[in-house]
């Protein structure tokens, strides 16, 4: 389970529910659209193979405690 979050000031990105890296960062202002899998911007990038399940979006930044319920939610 991949999960990123961002509270208007710094990203986390979680794996499994274990924290691997947080960052502050200021995001420019952004249409409200998410693109799964996008082609990647370089000329010999090849198209994304495989299945994406149980993709969820928030429109909040989830604490710890609620990642952690999501992923006891999930099948190992």
């Amino acid at each position: 389970m991949l999960t990123a979050t961002y509270d208007g000031k710094t990203l986390r990105l979680y794996k499994n529910a274990k924290l691997l890296k947080e960052t502050a960062v200021q995001f420019d202002k952004a249409a409200p659209i998410v693109r799964l899998a996008p082609p990647g911007p370089w000329p010999d990038a090849k198209p994304f193979v495989g299945k994406l399940a149980q993709f969820e979006l928030w429109n909040r930044d989830l604490d710890l405690a609620s990642i952690q319920k999501l992923r006891a939610r999930m099948p190992n």
